[in-house]
């Protein structure tokens, strides 16, 4: 059963607008609804409809979406990620259900699109970089590059970060939601709250951002993106690492935790999802984990592999060996 929502009467004829206090009344976050607006305009300007829009409509946008947006590997049209696609299909099925259009069609219908690609970084090589940024670095991104593993915070979390989320009486950190409105507060160790106090004792700006830039694009002094993503190009370079992407750090860290005993609901509770199955999208197991697994835990692996070692039999069952003549006929009468 839906829920009716108001969203005023004054944004009743522009449904752009209708459909931005919309999102806002379901509490959707700032990230999610610049995003899901981008899909809604783009949608309304192919098609220059205002109501009415069929499932052909739809279909025909999402192909527009395959040929304009080429995959960020191979750089060939056509090739647009079925993540991205899917993420079209959820935004135009919530902007039909703000204006009370109908939606008969279902989520089997999105184009495929091309398999997600999905890098991450093993603890080793997330050590490697952290080591770079201590020999390379400001203690700005000693710090950066030290909560984004513990964390495993999205990259707008970190540029979202100020100074109160850090409270460094307990050692705990809150990290903002980027998608989906729950703050998640982690312990730090004891190492990262040192660097953490010693940073923020030192730091000589009046910024809010806990990350800020040596040249701010905003009044809040926060990273942007694109600076983010040439710290980490700089830094992999250094420790001789893959360039894989910050969201590797998220998808490494959560498999190293998973690896290790810590238990699918505990991970869930500190990523910021919006399901519990998304976890296992971020496990990235080795070919060879289950059997490894299986034969540290298994009975049947245990009581093998434990299994005494046989031994040769003695007595009579030896065998004479085969002779000819009066010998052997002497050898079987004994």
């Amino acid at each position: 059963m839906q829920r009716s929502i108001d969203i005023g009467e004054a944004n009743a004829k522009d449904p752009i607008l209708r459909y931005e206090q919309f999102l806002r009344v379901l509490g959707k976050s700032e990230d999610t609804i610049t995003r899901y607006l981008v899909v809604a305009r783009d949608f309304t300007a192919l098609k220059h409809i205002r109501r009415g829009y069929t499932k052909q409509d739809v279909l025909d946008y999402l192909q527009h979406v395959m040929a304009r947006a080429p995959d960020r590997r191979t750089r060939t049209p056509g090739q647009a990620s079925g993540t991205y696609l899917r993420f079209c299909f959820y935004a135009l099925k919530s902007y039909f259900r703000c204006h009370g259009w109908k939606w008969d069609f279902q989520k089997e219908d999105v184009p495929k699109g091309s398999p997600p690609h999905r890098p991450w970084y093993t603890y080793e090589e997330m050590e490697k970089i952290l080591e770079a940024t201590k020999e390379y670095g400001f203690e700005r991104d000693v710090v950066l590059f030290r909560i984004e593993p513990l964390t495993f915070a999205r990259r707008k979390g970190l540029q979202q970060l100020v100074r109160w989320d850090y409270d460094s009486a307990k050692g705990v950190i809150t990290m903002p939601s980027v998608k989906h409105g729950r703050r998640v507060a982690i312990e730090l160790d004891k190492e990262t709250r040192d660097l953490m106090n010693h940073y923020l004792l030192h730091r000589t700006d009046q910024y809010p951002a806990l990350f800020p830039s040596f040249r701010p694009w905003k009044q809040s002094g926060q990273l942007s993106t694109a600076y983010i993503n040439r710290l980490l190009r700089f830094f992999a370079e250094k420790a001789k690492v893959p360039n894989k992407g910050m969201h590797a750090f998220r998808r490494g860290m959560v498999t190293y935790l998973y690896e290790h005993g810590l238990r699918e609901r505990e991970i869930f509770e500190m990523g910021d999802w919006n399901r519990p199955d998304m976890v296992f999208q971020y496990v990235q197991l080795s070919p060879t984990f289950a059997q490894d697994i299986r034969r540290e835990v298994h009975p049947f692996y245990q009581t093998s592999e434990k299994r005494a070692e046989p031994k040769l039999r003695q007595g009579p069952e030896l065998r004479v060996p085969r002779e000819e003549g009066p010998r052997r006929r002497r050898l079987l009468r004994r």
